[in-house]
């Protein structure tokens, strides 16, 4: 029996969702009223069924032991007693009917070309209109069309620059009333209408990430599209990659802090000018900066840390560990001191609270100045 890397359950009212799923050239079976019956051949990749056909499964017929696909709940309603039930029946997204094409087809895109999103956080597409601030102009809306713990996606009407600090206003629909998050702009880039943006967040107060980790876990109602359990393909059982549990293990024994500050790095070489990048986080054993050209793996370097405050600089001899796939870089301190580790713990308490964006200054909570060592 041959199986459909799709499998849509549906009244007739998923056009869109079949629409989306044909533009990224995934094999499709669609099955409406009485057409639904046992017997019907598992989908290899994803299952989608309306609110009906999702608590009325028929049974499927798995012509292999393959892991199960992700199961997707279309539904026009969202709380959350009904999404403990998806929970307990093993849905893994409920997905609002209202749901815009473009969310869709950047949701689905996600689950059938995942690339290097599976070992990446979670980004949920969202959907919803936001207000952007930057300085003195006038503030103006822009699409969100996802979230992470990490960052968001916009689309908006005016260029921005790189690293430019922002505010981004979340609206009730989201947070339960409107709420002010800082971020930063790390690409910004011409799209069809407009220009697509990604922002990393900036330093959020406790409650602020705690309702992004809520909004991007499913523990909050109002989104486009809910994660509700993780995805089949999400369980540990691929070929691991040796180097990126080394990183997680590392970050469990010593936990980072988010640090978003700008980078100044000063290339020994006469001539070349201060190279401006971005703090990504700190930890007591390293930290990770944004992109950087000419800074190679196993570059020993000297590192200026500055708390954005009367705090005199804390020097730290580091060396580039790695480069991630987005082109950050993972420095590993070396030959600490005890009081450049006290130096360092002092810094990551402040943290928390250094950030202030106040529409008249640049965003400098932090600062880094880099020094390669010949």
């Amino acid at each position: 029996m041959e199986c459909p890397q799709a499998l849509i359950l549906d009244d007739g009212e998923l056009d869109r969702h079949c629409v989306a799923l044909q533009q990224l050239d995934v094999a499709l079976e669609r099955c409406s009223g009485a057409e639904i019956r046992d017997g019907l051949p598992r989908p290899t990749d994803l299952l989608i069924t309306n609110g009906r056909h999702t608590l009325a499964l028929p049974e499927l017929v798995c012509a292999s032991a393959d892991r199960p696909p992700t199961w997707i709940c279309i539904h026009n309603q969202d709380f959350h007693p009904l999404r403990e039930r998806l929970r307990g029946l093993g849905v893994h997204y409920l997905v609002q009917t209202h749901a815009s094409d473009a969310t869709l087809g950047l949701f689905f895109a996600q689950l059938v070309h995942p690339g290097q999103d599976r070992r990446a956080l979670e980004r949920v597409p969202v959907g919803c209109e936001v207000q952007l601030h930057w300085k003195h102009r006038t503030p103006h809306k822009a699409l969100l069309r996802d979230l992470s713990p990490r960052g968001l996606r916009l689309a908006a009407p005016e260029e921005l620059p790189i690293h430019a600090p922002v505010e981004v206003v979340l609206p009730a629909e989201l947070a339960g009333s409107a709420v002010t998050l800082s971020a930063v702009v790390e690409r910004c880039e011409r799209g069809e209408s407009g220009w697509e943006m990604a922002l990393l967040w900036g330093i959020l107060q406790p409650d602020q990430q705690a309702l992004i980790d809520a909004l991007t876990a499913g523990r909050r109602a109002g989104t486009r599209v809910t994660p509700l359990q993780s995805r089949p393909d999400v369980d540990g059982t691929e070929i691991p990659d040796w180097d990126q549990l080394a990183r997680d293990a590392d970050r469990r024994a010593t936990p980072r802090h988010v640090y978003y500050g700008h980078v100044d790095a000063f290339p020994v070489e006469p001539g070349h000018a201060p190279i401006a990048a971005l703090g990504r986080d700190l930890s007591e054993r390293g930290m990770r900066i944004g992109p950087v050209r000419g800074l190679a793996p196993g570059t020993d370097l000297t590192l200026a840390l500055h708390a954005g405050n009367d705090m005199e600089p804390i020097l730290v001899e580091a060396r580039v560990a790695h480069r991630h796939p987005d082109e950050s870089l993972g420095l590993t301190f070396r030959m600490l001191d005890a009081a450049t580790r006290n130096s360092i713990s002092r810094l990551l308490e402040q943290l928390p609270c250094v950030a202030a964006i106040t529409g008249q200054e640049d965003l400098v909570p932090t600062s880094v100045r880099i020094e390669r060592r010949g």
